[in-house]
């Protein structure tokens, strides 16, 4: 039985297609990302920071704690969050940027049209600007 275990544990672990390690937000990463812009609604608050690293796509991170309800309800919250995310992913757009969705109880008894309008605009609002090279401005006289 421990054979087995370890095989399934390596299959969790094992590299992308691509070659990259699979990527997973690290507590340093949360803790970068509560530096960065923020949204705040009755349902969630959203939190975001350009990624040093530079490299991928946009990541995602959940922050359900126990004062927001039992096991259950906290999974029914992270489900939720993951369909509006996948529903409004291109909103995030391709940068490589961190995002943290703080869940409040309202998650749970919300429609999810307005989980998605929420979402929606606190994306808009919060997405980091590119970390491109910008052209210098012109001094002002």
């Amino acid at each position: 039985m421990k054979h087995v275990r370890s095989i399934l544990l390596s299959d969790l672990f094992a590299r992308r297609a691509d070659g990259e390690k699979p990527r997973a937000m690290q507590r340093a990463d949360f803790k970068a990302v509560s530096k960065g812009r923020r949204y705040s609604s009755e349902m969630l608050t959203l939190q975001a920071d350009a990624r040093s690293d530079q490299s991928g796509e946009p990541r995602f991170g959940f922050v359900l704690t126990k004062k927001t309800g039992n096991a259950v309800e906290r999974n029914r919250m992270r489900r939720r969050l993951r369909a509006a995310i996948s529903e409004t992913k291109a909103l995030a757009g391709s940068e490589p940027n961190d995002f943290v969705i703080v869940g409040r109880r309202a998650l749970l008894t919300a429609p999810f049209n307005s989980i998605l309008s929420e979402l929606t605009q606190g994306l808009s609002r919060v997405r980091p600007r590119s970390s491109s090279p910008v052209s210098s401005q012109k001094d002002r006289h």
